[in-house]
């Protein structure tokens, strides 16, 4: 797999929300992690920095990839409760929502580098950056 500089800045991110889940796991007091909104907020700043690195093609109707739009928007809206109501819930649901939208992420870049052909089918849209 050829990773692009978009990928490793994606999965760093990725860890970093790892660490503040455990973080809120573990009840380590961290300034910006003291209430269950605040590290919604976090969440949600990473999630959007993974879409803006990552970015999104709406005209790739590859069912991983309008799997991946639809995850974003539910962790969006979400997260945006997250950001009112102050749950353990809604932290993990956003946390599991954006880290499965990392994986199908990852997974539709692997098998695009893994074709040795150019050809577009509908299940996998070849795109010339990262889809």
């Amino acid at each position: 797999m050829k990773l692009s500089w978009r990928d490793i800045a994606t999965a760093a991110l990725f860890v970093l929300g790892v660490v503040v889940v455990f973080v809120k796991i573990y009840g380590l007091s961290w300034v910006m992690l003291d209430s269950w909104n605040s590290a919604v907020a976090v969440l949600a700043v990473l999630g959007l920095g993974m879409v803006a690195i990552n970015g999104f093609d709406l005209a790739n109707r590859s069912w991983r990839n309008l799997t991946e739009i639809a995850i974003g928007i539910v962790a969006g809206i979400v997260a945006a409760i997250g950001l009112v109501v102050s749950s353990p819930v809604i932290f993990y649901s956003v946390a599991i929502l954006i880290g499965s939208g990392w994986v199908i992420s990852v997974a539709s870049h692997v098998q695009h580098s893994m074709r040795s052909d150019d050809q577009s089918t509908f299940w996998n849209h070849r795109r010339p950056i990262a889809h």
